[in-house]
């Protein structure tokens, strides 16, 4: 019989048959709702569910900010080249970054302008599942975190195995290796100890087949014993089941921890049956929600914002690379932590900025994850604890309080500045954004199919606590939820991380930075973790499992019709047009919005009357009476009372100084043909004398530039070229710069007088330099085309054939110019 101990055969039916062990990893069951094959074709065919809700969008039409950002793809010709390639990579000016990530994705659709809407929107949909994917891997890895397992492992159980010194995967050591001494207890035998060793041990019979690793965790020993019984043992009459090894301090506190359901929150989601179930399963219904919710259809098919969705596209890479850096380091590997978790928050955060700026945020992110989640699972040892100490300083600890102090340097000039150019203090606009907020709030909780889109222009600002009267309950609300995330962390981990998240991530473009106040893709970052907790509750009704499920199913199938009829509408241009005009009557750039469309469909009347309703709401914006003109010139004539609103409006408006420019070349070409009675020269004179008073433009050159630029090509038009060129000279002297140098000496060139046009580069040359670009991607384009020598090849060009067609006219042959002016403002200032 002693000989059958040794027995391989024998050794591993006992260990199946004798000894009622269950086998675990990291101390876990291993039974599943969600077994990983299972959730890989659950995550595919929500994958596909998304793609058929956004599908009937991807026909929609290109909208409001995509007009001023996607032009850059032709500003300087097609991007067939890489001298046009870096022209156009860095010609960003939304913030200091340039987002070149984003400008570089619009590549992947179109390599000029104009270009079809179409495959802009199946990569910003692409992109989106993708999103979708990362977040369900993110949420999956989360949920493990807080799964209790042994000290020393890492995020999910990954890690060394502190009962005997060896990394998840590692073979026992074979028979012959040298064991950790063990004490002797009450009644067992002591032998006597080798010279030089002084600690009496007890040696177990070695297994003659190394051990699994659940067998190793669990602390028993498979294979009779065969020592002596102990006094108790023997006392018991206990069966031949052999007595499990002692547990270490760490064991003991697991198995209490394990037991214990308050430790982590929720009392249903810790050991038993379910225990390595529901992160799968509250990852795909958290992922799932969040990629199948309606109110991101206005992130995901506005073209522009794929500026919104690449930064979350790193934000969800930096919080992967983070965790496997972290259980790099927890399994001892220093330099591939080290390396792994510099390359999840620098260079992911890198990646995000240059997509839009408040991807700078990844750092203060990972840190609440890291601080609320991932701290529950310690690393192994003092070396270890300390090394994680040194990472989460270096690598978040310090780029977020960078971050924080940049925020804190903006507010001087946004507390100066956000009076002048959006008309409210940055006090009204934190009030304000409590309100925001809490609607945000509202339509990620209550889906709703429609909703009042891009235009949010008329949402009121927050004059006072009480002006509006929701104001500081509003107030309250966000910090009580600010608070419950702190106050939540311990106990419920999951909650407290989704609440925190969201407001931190607002914390940029819902603070005091002097943006718009309203746009609904400012929610696509923050609420990637807002329906996970939701997943949890769903995932701990233990002996409600298939009622959980239904309910779940129900969720996200309810959400894909929704975001499938609000993408039906995002698809029709016309239709979303007279939509979000009824939705929003005070939105000044709604009504304008549905009066062109009415207008390209030849309905004009209909243009006029909607745009005359929006007059009296908005007496101070431009793009009621600007657009208001068109309509009337349609019908015939423009009526005075319209041309007395422009004015007003061009007298008091604080913004829309690009609108009213290009509305004003148009109108310059219809007084030219005299094509719209009531609109002549006279008017556009009184238009631009007004804009001339306005006192919010008075202290910014760049619009006086404008106005003398629109000058001189009035006074060209009503056969002024010697004014043209005074004006011209005038607008140059406000902002010397080559660009505006071009475009005028080409626009005298091309109405037949190349001689005034060579003044004009004549008079540019003898200015000094203007203005620097600021700080950030401006300085890197004027770089690019200083090194290309874009300007002087420019400008040599224009002038050869400018004197060209001077030579000809003198000889009294002119064939008139052949130069055409580009865009105003534009870096190419002639198209060849």
């Amino acid at each position: 019989m002693h000989g059958a101990w040794h027995s391989p055969m024998l050794a591993h039916h006992e260990r199946r048959t004798a000894h009622p062990v269950t086998f675990l990893r990291s101390g876990r069951p291993s039974s599943r709702w969600v077994n990983p094959a299972l959730a890989g074709v659950l995550l595919i065919a929500l994958l596909a569910l998304a793609w058929w809700a956004y599908h009937p969008g991807l026909t929609g039409d290109f909208l409001f900010d995509d007009f001023g950002n996607l032009p850059a793809l032709g500003a300087t010709g097609p991007v067939d080249n890489w001298a046009a390639f870096w022209r156009y990579i860095t010609s960003g000016f939304a913030d200091p970054g340039g987002r070149p990530l984003a400008l570089l994705s619009f590549l992947l659709d179109a390599r000029n302008w104009p270009a079809s809407p179409y495959p802009f929107k199946v990569t910003s949909v692409i992109l989106h599942l993708i999103n979708g994917a990362l977040l369900a891997w993110v949420l999956w890895w989360l949920g493990r975190a807080l799964l209790p397992s042994p000290p020393g492992r890492g995020v999910g159980g990954e890690g060394t195995n502190p009962r005997n010194g060896l990394s998840a995967g590692e073979a026992e050591p074979s028979p012959g290796a040298a064991r950790h001494p063990l004490p002797a207890g009450e009644g067992s035998k002591s032998r006597p100890s080798a010279p030089g060793n002084h600690t009496a041990t007890r040696e177990p019979e070695p297994s003659p087949l190394p051990l699994s690793r659940g067998e190793r965790g669990s602390g028993a020993s498979l294979v009779p014993s065969p020592l002596p019984l102990s006094r108790g043992e023997r006392g018991s009459g206990a069966s031949l089941v052999p007595s499990p090894l002692p547990l270490s301090r760490g064991e003991r506190e697991l198995e209490a921890a394990a037991s214990n359901p308050n430790l982590h929150g929720n009392p249903n989601l810790h050991g038993g049956e379910r225990g390595s179930q529901w992160p799968a399963f509250a990852a795909l219904f958290g992922a799932g929600v969040w990629l199948l919710h309606p109110l991101f259809v206005s992130t995901t098919l506005y073209v522009v914002q794929r500026e919104a969705m690449l930064p979350a596209t790193f934000v969800l890479i930096g919080l992967l690379g983070w965790i496997a850096s972290r259980n790099a380091l927890a399994r001892g590997h220093r330099a591939r932590g080290w390396i792994g978790m510099a390359l999840s928050t620098w260079v992911c955060t890198g990646l995000a900025v240059l997509s839009k700026a408040n991807g700078a945020l990844l750092p203060v992110l990972l840190l609440l994850v890291e601080w609320i989640v991932l701290s529950r699972q310690p690393m192994p040892d003092a070396a270890a604890r300390r090394r994680h100490r040194h990472a989460v300083t270096i690598f978040l600890g310090i780029p977020a309080a960078v971050i924080l102090a940049y925020l804190v340097f903006l507010l001087p000039a946004a507390i100066q500045g956000a009076p002048i150019t959006r008309g409210w203090t940055v006090g009204e606009r934190l009030l304000t954004e409590s309100r925001v907020v809490t609607d945000y709030l509202r339509l990620l909780i209550i889906p709703h199919a429609d909703s009042s889109g891009l235009f949010n222009d008329e949402f009121p600002v927050s004059t006072g606590w009480l002006h509006p009267a929701s104001t500081l309950p509003c107030v309250l609300l966000i910090l009580a939820l600010i608070g419950a995330g702190f106050a939540l962390r311990r106990k419920h981990p999951a909650i407290a991380l989704a609440l925190l998240f969201y407001f931190a991530a607002q914390l940029m473009e819902s603070g005091w930075v002097a943006l718009e106040l309203y746009f609904e893709h400012r929610n696509y970052l923050p609420a990637m973790l807002l329906f996970w907790p939701i997943g949890l509750g769903l995932a701990s009704l233990r002996h409600l499992r298939w009622p959980a499920v239904a309910v779940a199913a129900c969720i996200l199938l309810g959400l894909s019709l929704q975001t499938r009829e609000r993408a039906t509408l995002w698809g029709n241009g016309m239709r979303q047009a007279q939509m979000w005009a009824a939705m929003n009557p005070d939105s000044a750039r709604a009504q304008a919005n549905a009066a062109l469309y009415d207008m390209a469909h030849g309905r004009p009347r209909l243009a006029a009357a909607r745009l005359r309703l929006s007059l009296p709401r908005h007496p101070d914006d431009i793009q009621a009476p600007v657009n208001l003109i068109g309509a009337e010139c349609q019908l015939g004539a423009v009526q005075p009372t319209t041309i007395a609103a422009a004015e007003h409006a061009l007298a008091h408006t604080r913004l829309g100084g690009e609108a009213a420019f290009k509305w004003f070349n148009q109108a310059l070409t219809l007084a030219s043909q005299h094509a719209c009675a009531g609109l002549d020269f006279a008017t556009l004179q009184a238009a631009l004398d007004a804009a001339r008073r306005n006192p919010h433009w008075h202290d910014f050159p760049g619009r006086q530039q404008d106005i003398d630029h629109l000058q001189g090509q009035l006074d060209l038009a009503e056969g002024k070229p010697d004014a043209a060129l005074a004006s011209f000279n005038r607008a140059l002297a406000a902002v010397p710069a080559p660009g505006p140098a071009l475009e005028q000496a080409a626009y005298l060139g091309s109405n037949g007088y190349p001689a005034l046009g060579l003044a004009h580069l004549d008079y540019f040359a003898t200015l000094p330099p203007g203005p620097k670009p600021g700080f950030g991607m401006p300085r890197i384009h004027a770089w690019v085309l200083r090194e290309q020598g874009w300007w002087p090849k420019e400008i040599a060009y224009l002038r050869h054939n400018l004197e060209a067609d001077a030579a000809k006219r003198a000889a009294g042959t002119a064939g008139g110019s052949q130069q055409v002016t580009a865009p105003f403002r534009q870096p190419a200032g002639v198209a060849r």
